[in-house]
């Protein structure tokens, strides 16, 4: 077999196979040939389009739009909610299509839920920042009713909801704020009652102290030790002043003012634990302490005159005063020996008091700062557009549906035509 020369090579690949090249002429041709079948074609699929147009059911198409207008904080209309990734267009879109809204929509519009989502469509114009709501269907009445319906449930949830993820934490702190106001209620309450029924009164500056009821004890008891001594000198200088004499008991005038006594002088440690030494108020509550002391004294004088006749009045004077001092003596012994006890009580509980109130406090301030970023935050839209109806059915387009039908009579007729040539 002869070898082809390098130069016919070439040449046949540059001018290729003869058998693969279109021969627009000859197509030009085919077309003049079955021009009147072609026009069959295209004529005829343009008069089905004509006619199925006009014969179909009207398809009603009611819209309505919304705008999320920019807030002063931003110009970007997805930085609604800064705190949350969704756009404030996909959150009002996803809450139009949730069930609870689909639901509220079909009752309005007197439909069942499968076939409002057939009719109902929520589409996003983030560009201009705008909801399109848009229904379809064949009852223009019914069709305009859906996107009122829509409408009115969007702003019936905007209102019950909020959307923003602030308002759902507002909420979440407001429960916790009302629950954190029952818990210093309760323990201002339990700190109450334990001071009501506590025999002391312990200083919030030296709350575990002690050292003032162990001074008053001491002082006390100097004051009775000198009493006694007086007596005991008294005595020893007149042997003709009597015996020791004994102090009737179970009388009700003395223990009404031993009580009275009791409550003066509370009053007065507690007085003492608030203000200052020269305060109106505490010089008041020694006198007051100082006059109910005295009383008992005179009570108690009495009584032992009453009941020794003989007794020289000097003596029955210092013999109250020695018996009132007892009397205070054993009370600041328990009292001393109770502080410690109620002191570590009462700190437990304002500690609680305290605790409390700081919890409070950082919930009121979490809470008025999330009520603010709520209200900033939270997704503002408006009606740009009233819900209303296309005053021609979206399917009743002639121009565009005969067109359509022309083009595709024109391929089929191509197509055809090729057919036949082969």
């Amino acid at each position: 077999m002869p070898a082809i020369p390098p130069s016919m090579e070439s040449k046949n690949a540059l001018v290729g196979d003869p058998h693969d090249e279109v021969d627009l002429n000859e197509f030009a041709q085919t077309l003049r040939r079955n021009a009147g079948r072609l026009a069959l074609w295209v004529i005829g699929l343009m008069g089905l389009a004509y006619l199925f147009t006009a014969i179909s059911k009207p398809i009603y198409e009611a819209r309505a739009t919304l705008l999320l207008p920019l807030t002063e904080r931003t110009a970007n209309p997805f930085d609604f909610i800064p705190k949350a990734d969704a756009n404030p267009l996909g959150v009002l879109q996803g809450v139009l299509l949730s069930e609870t809204a689909i639901r509220e929509i079909a009752k309005g519009a007197e439909l069942l839920p499968g076939e409002l989502r057939k009719k109902l469509e929520v589409e996003q114009d983030a560009p201009r920042s705008q909801l399109v709501i848009r229904a379809r269907g064949v009852d223009s009445e019914q069709t305009l009713k859906i996107v009122r319906q829509s409408v009115q449930s969007l702003a019936r949830l905007d209102r019950d909801l909020g959307f923003s993820l602030a308002s759902r934490q507002a909420e979440i702190l407001r429960e916790a704020l009302d629950k954190g106001k029952e818990d210093v209620r309760g323990a201002e309450d339990r700190l109450l009652a334990y001071q009501r029924k506590s025999r002391t009164a312990p200083d919030p500056e030296d709350p575990f102290g002690v050292s003032g009821y162990l001074r008053k004890l001491q002082e006390l008891q100097l004051e009775l030790g000198s009493v006694e001594k007086e007596l005991q000198a008294l005595r020893q200088s007149a042997v003709d002043r009597g015996p020791n004499v004994e102090v009737p008991t179970g009388l009700p005038q003395l223990d009404v003012w031993r009580e009275k006594l009791s409550e003066k002088e509370f009053d007065l440690r507690l007085a003492e634990t608030k203000l200052q030494p020269s305060a109106p108020e505490l010089v008041r509550l020694r006198e007051e302490v100082s006059a109910a002391r005295e009383q008992l004294e005179e009570e108690v004088r009495r009584s032992i005159l009453a009941v020794e006749k003989n007794i020289d009045v000097e003596v029955a004077g210092l013999e109250a005063r020695r018996v009132v001092l007892q009397w205070q003596v054993e009370e600041a012994r328990k009292l001393a020996e109770r502080a410690p006890g109620e002191a570590v009580e009462f700190q437990r509980l304002l500690r609680e008091v305290n605790s409390a109130a700081e919890v409070l406090h950082k919930l009121t301030a979490d809470y008025e700062d999330t009520r603010l970023t709520a209200e900033i935050d939270k997704i503002k839209w408006t009606l740009l557009e009233e819900p209303f109806l296309l005053e021609e059915p979206v399917n009743r387009r002639f121009i565009f549906n005969m067109a359509l039908g022309g083009m595709l009579g024109f391929v089929l007729g191509l197509f055809t035509v090729s057919r036949r040539k082969k």
